[in-house]
């Protein structure tokens, strides 16, 4: 018989009383019940703290931690250092788990050093799932040149071993508020053998505002960001082998074009910038822009940047009916 596992799970807290009481009931229904549940009030100043503070009145296997605010990764390293469990999972404050979330972790798992199961997308009512999965046990390698990093892109519908965690000293990069979860999961995925997968849903990712992860980046910083996890993936493929390069430095695009702050002149010079760093990334650029991809990326490749600037400009003044572009 299989013997049972302490599960800790981590859920980092910043005014989010719209949607914590659901997020916490979803999780004290389990019907898996060894686990401890780290509740991580990162400063709060709406009634957050104080509905942290009754659910661990109620339940025993309630632990809460008020701390300062330092942001979200910050939150989830608190959690990680208190952390009792074998294993280690992540939820977001305003997202919630199917009841049966944790007994079929408990169930897939095996000799594997991380479990990750489908999620769906919920906008008061489901809208489908983030990632077209196949069950089963996959050596690492097969694992990374099958998914790629798609499915690295965010900490929750996961399980970490706590031993590969303190062993190798793996935390969330608190520098960054955005793209902070793919870095943890390429550091993780380097020490790992096995992977084990469920593609049945068992995680609801709440489409809102406050959600933890939604936030803007300047130019600046999402350039140095996808140089860290270019950097990142560069030792994946030593220790791993090579597999498909799927970053994704659309975002860069976003930071230069989504207001006037940048002239015509600057912004044709980041592209050449993005040109330098990003070469073998630009091919996987614009599959589905507007149907202009192909031209888009042609213009890139051929180092045509002024045209570029025009012609994508155009695209988003007809996308977006905006005359300011």
């Amino acid at each position: 018989m299989k013997d049972k596992l302490l599960i800790s799970i981590i859920v980092p807290v910043y005014n989010a009383e719209k949607y914590l009481s659901a997020c916490i009931e979803s999780i004290l229904q389990q019907t898996y019940h060894d686990f401890e549940l780290l509740l991580i009030d990162d400063g709060s100043n709406d009634r957050s703290a104080s509905i942290c503070d009754e659910y661990a009145l109620r339940d025993s296997r309630v632990k809460v931690f008020h701390k300062s605010n330092g942001g979200v990764s910050s939150a989830r390293n608190h959690g990680i250092q208190e952390a009792r469990g074998e294993w280690i999972t992540f939820i977001d404050s305003d997202d919630f788990v199917d009841s049966g979330f944790l007994k079929n972790f408990y169930d897939y798992v095996t000799d594997e050093d991380v479990y990750i199961c489908n999620a769906c997308k919920f906008l008061d009512e489901k809208q489908g799932l983030f990632y077209k999965l196949q069950s089963g046990s996959i050596d690492t390698t097969s694992f990374l040149r099958k998914y790629g990093l798609l499915i690295l892109d965010t900490p929750w519908a996961k399980f970490f071993k706590k031993s590969i965690l303190t062993t190798n000293n793996l935390k969330f990069d608190e520098r960054f508020q955005l793209g902070e979860d793919t870095l943890f999961n390429m550091h993780y995925i380097r020490y790992c053998d096995k992977v084990c997968i469920n593609e049945k849903p068992y995680y609801y990712y709440r489409m809102s505002e406050n959600n933890l992860s939604r936030c803007l980046y300047s130019y600046n910083e999402e350039f140095f960001l996808k140089k860290q996890v270019k950097k990142e993936y560069e030792e994946i493929v030593k220790a791993k082998g090579r597999f498909v390069d799927n970053i994704n430095i659309a975002r860069l695009f976003a930071t230069i074009y989504r207001s006037n702050d940048y002239p015509k002149e600057e912004r044709v010079k980041k592209l050449k910038e993005i040109k330098e760093e990003f070469p073998n990334q630009i091919n996987n650029l614009f599959q589905l822009t507007f149907g202009y991809g192909g031209i888009l990326r042609m213009l890139l490749s051929c180092r045509l940047f002024s045209l570029f600037d025009f012609f994508y400009r155009k695209i988003l003044q007809i996308k977006y009916r905006v005359s300011s572009y």
